[in-house]
C-alpha cells in the first residue's frame, strides 16, 4: 500500500506549464501554426500521466479516468480542430483557426481547478482490491446480466412509453456496474459461468452494434476490461487492453456509421431490419455497394442512391474518422461565439429537472433536445441529429468564463467525495463494488450536457451507494446469523 499523489501534482505542474507557455505564444508569436501544438503536447501528457497512474495501482479513482478523458477530447480532439479533420471547421472559421489557443486556455484551466480540488487532503490509496464478499454477488449480478440481455432483445425498438424507457435506461446503467464485478470475479469462477459471461457480454455488444450505438456497444466491455486490468495489473496487460479497446472502438465506429447510412435505417426497424442492414454494412466493408438513400423520382418512382463505402476503410478514413469523433474546437468555438455575441444559452435552467425520475413527472421536458437545438445551429438542416458538448462549452455558454470556474469548482468536490468512496474498497468491502464502474464512467464523460450526464448519473450514483449500504447490511447480518 502507498499513500502518494506526487504523479498527479506532477500532472498538474506539467499542464500548469502549458498554460504559461499558451499564454506566451498568444502574447508573442503571430503565427498560428505553432498553436496546434499546444493541444497535442496535452494529449501526450495527459496519456503519459493516466498509463503512469494505471501502473502505480491508481485504476480504480476518477482521477485517472479523468485525465485520460480531457487528454482525448482536449487534446487529440482540439488537434483535430487545427488540422481541420471537419469540413464545418473550415466553412465557418477558416483552413487555421485562430481560436485554438483560447480554447486550449479555457479548457486547461477547468482541468487544473478540477485536478486540484480531487486531490486536496486526499491521500489515495494504491492497488485497491476487494477482497471479502464478493463471491457473494456472483449469482445476482450473473442473474441480473442475464434478465437484462433478454429484455433488450424481446424490447429491441424503443419503448413508447417514456417511463418504461427510464426505467429499462437505470437497468442497462446497473448492467454496466454488472460487468465490472463479473469481470473481477472472472478469474475466480467456474469455467461455465466464465462462458456464461463471455456469452452475456457478446450478446450485449452485438445488440449495442445492432441498435446504432457505439456506447452500448462498448461500455460494458470497457467496465469489464477495468476490472480484468485491476485484478492482474502489469504493463503488458495495461498495453493488451488498450489495443484491444482501441480496436472495438474504431471497428465498432466505422459499423455504426455505415448502419446510419443505410437508406433502410430508421429508429424504428425491428431486429430482423437492423440484421439486415448489419449485413449490407458487412458488404460495403467488403466493396460492394450499398443503398445510402431513397428519394422520390420526378414521376413519383423511387429514385435510389447507392455507393460503395470502401473508402471509408481504408487506413487514413480511419484516423480521420478517430479525430472527428473526438473533435470538440469546432462546436467549442460556436457555442462561445453564441455567448459573447449576447446569444447566452438556457440549458442551466431545465439542469435540475434530471434530478426528479420520470415516475413521479411523468411529461418532464427530455433534456437530449439541447442538443438537437445546438445541431440545428451549428449545421443547419440536419434535423435528426443531435451535438454532445464538453461541459466546459455548455457552462461557458450559459455563464461566460464564470460558469466554467463554478462548475469546474463542483466537479472537483464530487471527485473528492468519489475517492473517500474508492477507499472503501481498502478493507476488502465488496459492497460497494458496484459503484466503482459508474465512478469511472462519470470521470470519462467529458462530453455530454450536465444535466443529461453529469447531474443526472451523480443521482444514479447515489441510488447506487444507497443499494450498496444496503447490502452490506444484508451480508453483514447473514455473517452475524452464520456465526
Amino acid at each position: 500500500m502507498q499513500k502518494n499523489n506526487s504523479i498527479f501534482k506532477y500532472y498538474l505542474i506539467a499542464i500548469t506549464i502549458l498554460v504559461i507557455f499558451g499564454l506566451l505564444l498568444k502574447l508573442i508569436f503571430a503565427n498560428k501554426i505553432y498553436y496546434s501544438l499546444l493541444p497535442l503536447l496535452f494529449f501526450f501528457v495527459s496519456v503519459g500521466t493516466f498509463a503512469r497512474a494505471v501502473l502505480a495501482g491508481y485504476v480504480l479513482y476518477p482521477i485517472t479516468w479523468y485525465i485520460l478523458a480531457v487528454g482525448i477530447y482536449f487534446g487529440l480532439g482540439l488537434f483535430g480542430t487545427t488540422i481541420p479533420v471537419s469540413e464545418y471547421t473550415t466553412v465557418m472559421f477558416g483552413t487555421l483557426p485562430n481560436f485554438i489557443i483560447d480554447i486550449f486556455l479555457i479548457n486547461t484551466i477547468s482541468v487544473i481547478i478540477i485536478c486540484y480540488l480531487s486531490n486536496l487532503n486526499t491521500e489515495l490509496v494504491t492497488n485497491v482490491q476487494i477482497n471479502n464478499g464478493i463471491k457473494e454477488l456472483k449469482y445476482a449480478s450473473i442473474t441480473l446480466t442475464i434478465g437484462y440481455v433478454i429484455i433488450k432483445i424481446i424490447a429491441f425498438t424503443n419503448f413508447e412509453n417514456l417511463l418504461l424507457k427510464s426505467l429499462f435506461d437505470k437497468y442497462g446503467y446497473l448492467s454496466n456496474a454488472l460487468f465490472f464485478i463479473l469481470g473481477y470475479l472472472y478469474f475466480r469462477i467456474e469455467k461455465l459461468y466464465k462462458i456464461i459471461v463471455l456469452l452475456s457480454l457478446s450478446a450485449i455488444y452485438i445488440i449495442g452494434v445492432l441498435s446504432a450505438s457505439k456506447f452500448q456497444a462498448i461500455i460494458p466491455i470497457l467496465s469489464f476490461a477495468i476490472a480484468l486490468l485491476n485484478a492482474r495489473l502489469s504493463f503488458k496487460n495495461l498495453i493488451k487492453l488498450a489495443i484491444i479497446i482501441g480496436f472495438i472502438f474504431i471497428s465498432t465506429n466505422i459499423i455504426v456509421k455505415t448502419v446510419r447510412v443505410n437508406g433502410n435505417y430508421s429508429e424504428n426497424n425491428t431486429l430482423t431490419n437492423r440484421l439486415h442492414i448489419l449485413n449490407d454494412a458487412y458488404k460495403s466493408i467488403i466493396g460492394n455497394d450499398i443503398i445510402i438513400k431513397t428519394t422520390p423520382g420526378k414521376n413519383g418512382e423511387d429514385r435510389v442512391m447507392s455507393a460503395n463505402l470502401r473508402k471509408d476503410y481504408e487506413m487514413s478514413s480511419v484516423i480521420k474518422s478517430v479525430l472527428l469523433r473526438f473533435e470538440t474546437g469546432t462546436i467549442q468555438k460556436f457555442v462561445y461565439d453564441q455567448y459573447n455575441n449576447g446569444y447566452p444559452g438556457d440549458s442551466f435552467t431545465r439542469i435540475f429537472s434530471a434530478v426528479i425520475p420520470r415516475i413521479f413527472w411523468a411529461n418532464k421536458p427530455i433534456v437530449v433536445d439541447e442538443g438537437r437545438i445546438v445541431n440545428t445551429l451549428l449545421y443547419p438542416g440536419q434535423t435528426t441529429s443531435s451535438a454532445a458538448v464538453t461541459y466546459v462549452s455548455e457552462a461557458y455558454w450559459n455563464k461566460g468564463f464564470s460558469g466554467v470556474i463554478i462548475v469546474s469548482i463542483v466537479i472537483g468536490i464530487i471527485f473528492s467525495l468519489f475517492n473517500i468512496f474508492i477507499k472503501k474498497f481498502y478493507n476488502g468491502n465488496s459492497s460497494y463494488s458496484i459503484i466503482v464502474f459508474p465512478i469511472i464512467l462519470y470521470a470519462l464523460s467529458i462530453e455530454g450536457w450536465l444535466g443529461v450526464t453529469f447531474l443526472s448519473n451523480f443521482i444514479h450514483i447515489t441510488f447506487l451507494l444507497i443499494l450498496a449500504i444496503l447490502l452490506n447490511s444484508i451480508i453483514l447480518y447473514r455473517k452475524n446469523l452464520a456465526k
